[in-house]
């Protein structure tokens, strides 16, 4: 550059915004309306089976009106070459701190990504070079068990893919439901995983396997579902029976199941055991009675448990 072009640019630029204020702008323009947006910070990847999500945040105190994604791989790069020898391209407009794209495995993709302002100035960016590895498959023979705390699931542990240790997320959602909640708080080694109950509700659990190095690469999931008629709570205790001035009082020991939510009461009539009455607590009067026969179950969501043993009052007792 010439010397003094600084000068003369300067010089245009303030007789530029001379020009646009002596026209009728409402707020007068400044030099800082021009100057560079700083670049995005905590340039992040993620590779979940085919598709490669970016994310960042932007800490500059300029107002930013959009984002400005651009990409460089080697497919058709001389090996002399190599990705150096090819030009970025831009690939995306985002307003939000978020882009995603579908990537094809065994290349490595360079992305940058620059701030652009209300202004139209485009920032200096930021770069991250990502290795798109093929992740590990699913992981076999998912199953689960109704415990009573916890839906234990459990799957063949895979070991190593390429090389590299495999790690796991579980994953929970309602049938159907393109959303799923991630429900471990970081990628777990182990093959199996102890999920919350949700015996209201027709839950589907599903685990994929990951490598964590240099980036997360996640692959597909395997997905098992739990219905409400899973939740079967184990046979009760055999209840005691007390006579008392109000009736016959039953007692019993409380189901282990913290999903359980209630008991079920029994009582023989000519012979048949009729439902008499329903308690939230391992009690239960039958008011008014002076003799019976009982036996109660544990009560699900939606399903009961097998019966306990009977106990009985006789007449004259």
């Amino acid at each position: 550059m010439r010397p003094g072009s600084n000068f003369l640019i300067l010089f245009f630029l303030c007789a530029a915004l001379a020009a646009l204020a002596s026209c009728g702008h409402k707020t007068p323009l400044s030099l800082e309306a021009f100057r560079p947006p700083q670049p995005p910070v905590n340039l992040k990847a993620v590779q979940k089976e085919n598709v490669i999500s970016l994310s960042w945040s932007y800490a500059g105190p300029e107002t930013i009106k959009d984002f400005i994604v651009e990409e460089r791989y080697e497919k058709g790069t001389p090996p002399e070459k190599g990705r150096a020898g090819m030009p970025f391209r831009m690939i995306g407009k985002v307003t939000a701190a978020a882009y995603s794209r579908a990537i094809v495995f065994g290349r490595t993709y360079d992305f940058r990504v620059m701030a652009e302002s209300g202004s139209g100035v485009i920032g200096m960016p930021a770069s991250i070079e990502v290795p798109a590895l093929a992740p590990p498959p699913p992981p076999a023979g998912l199953r689960f068990k109704i415990g009573n705390e916890f839906v234990t699931l459990k799957w063949q542990a895979q070991g190593k893919w390429n090389g590299k240790n495999v790690f796991y997320n579980v994953y929970q959602g309602a049938p159907g439901a393109k959303s799923k909640t991630l429900l471990n708080a970081s990628p777990i080694s182990q093959n199996m995983f102890d999920a919350s109950p949700n015996p209201g509700a027709v839950t589907v659990y599903s685990v994929s396997g990951l490598l964590g190095r240099p980036f997360v690469y996640e692959g597909g999931s395997s997905g098992v579902t739990v219905r409400p008629s899973d939740f079967v709570p184990a046979r009760p205790a055999t209840p005691t029976a007390l006579k008392t001035a109000e009736g016959i009082r039953l007692i019993w020991n409380s189901n282990p199941e913290s999903w359980v939510t209630g008991y079920r009461i029994y009582k023989q009539i000519n012979g048949k055991w009729e439902p008499d009455g329903f308690s939230s607590i391992p009690s239960y009067l039958d008011a008014g009675a002076t003799s019976g026969t009982y036996r109660i179950t544990a009560v699900g969501s939606v399903a009961e448990s097998p019966f306990s043993g009977s106990v009985c009052i006789p007449p004259g007792r």
